[in-house]
C-alpha cells in the first residue's frame, strides 16, 4: 500500500473515530446475529399450542363432570319406596346398629325418600348426605366385585374408612372384609359399568 494512501486512512480513522470506521462491520454482525436468533426460534416447538393429548384429557374431564350430574339412585323398598328399606343411615354411625326410621322424619334426596329416627338425624343427613349414605348406592360391594348387582340388607353392614357398606348376606360381608384391598380396583371398575343399569337422578 502506498504511503500516501495509508496516511489518508489513518487520518480518517483519527478524524471520525473507530466507531464510524467499523460501523458497517458492526451492522453486518448485528444482522447475522438477528437472523440466527429468528432461525433458532423457528426451530423451537410452539409451547403455547396445546397437544392432542392435552385436548383429549380436557375433553375426558368435561365428560366426567357431565356424567357426575347424574347419579345412580339408591336402592329403595319396592313397596314403600324408602331408601335402604326405610332404615336411618345415621344410626349406623351413632348407635352402631341398624335402626328403622320414623315416617315423621323424611327427606327426599337423589330421587328417593330417606327416613330417620329423629329430626336431629334428618338435619345432620341434610347437611352432608354423601357422608352417611351407603357406598355403591346401597348395593353389595362383594357382589359388585363378581359383576353382580345385589341389594345390601340394612341388617348386614360394616363401616370402613368412615363409609357405610351394606351386604346381601354374611358370607359376602366376610369375604369383602378379608379381601377388600385386593378387590377395591375390581369393584370400582365393575361399578362404573354396573351402575349404568341403575336408574339415574339428575343432581342439578
Amino acid at each position: 500500500m502506498p504511503i500516501s494512501l495509508k496516511s489518508k486512512i489513518i487520518s480518517l480513522v483519527l478524524l471520525f473515530g473507530f466507531g464510524a470506521f467499523f460501523a458497517p462491520i458492526n451492522h453486518v454482525s448485528a444482522q447475522v446475529s438477528k437472523d440466527e436468533k429468528q432461525t433458532s426460534q423457528l426451530k423451537k416447538p410452539n409451547a403455547a399450542r396445546p397437544s392432542l393429548k392435552t385436548t383429549e384429557t380436557e375433553l375426558e374431564k368435561k365428560l366426567n363432570e357431565l356424567d357426575n350430574l347424574y347419579v345412580p339412585i339408591h336402592w329403595s323398598d319396592y313397596i314403600t319406596g324408602l331408601a335402604i328399606g326405610g332404615y336411618d343411615p345415621l344410626s349406623y354411625f351413632i348407635s352402631q346398629k341398624s335402626v328403622a326410621g320414623d315416617e315423621r322424619f323424611q327427606y327426599l334426596w337423589h330421587g328417593v325418600t330417606w327416613q330417620f329416627k329423629s329430626e336431629a338425624n334428618l338435619l345432620a343427613f341434610k347437611r352432608t348426605p354423601s357422608v352417611y349414605a351407603p357406598r355403591y348406592a346401597g348395593y353389595d360391594a362383594y357382589a359388585i366385585s363378581k359383576g353382580l348387582l345385589s341389594e345390601g340388607l340394612p341388617s348386614i353392614w360394616v363401616i370402613e374408612g368412615g363409609k357405610l357398606y351394606l351386604f346381601h348376606n354374611q358370607v359376602n360381608r366376610y369375604l369383602w372384609q378379608e379381601n377388600r384391598r385386593k378387590l377395591n380396583k375390581k369393584i370400582e371398575a365393575n361399578w362404573q359399568e354396573l351402575s349404568l343399569d341403575i336408574p339415574r337422578f339428575k343432581v342439578f
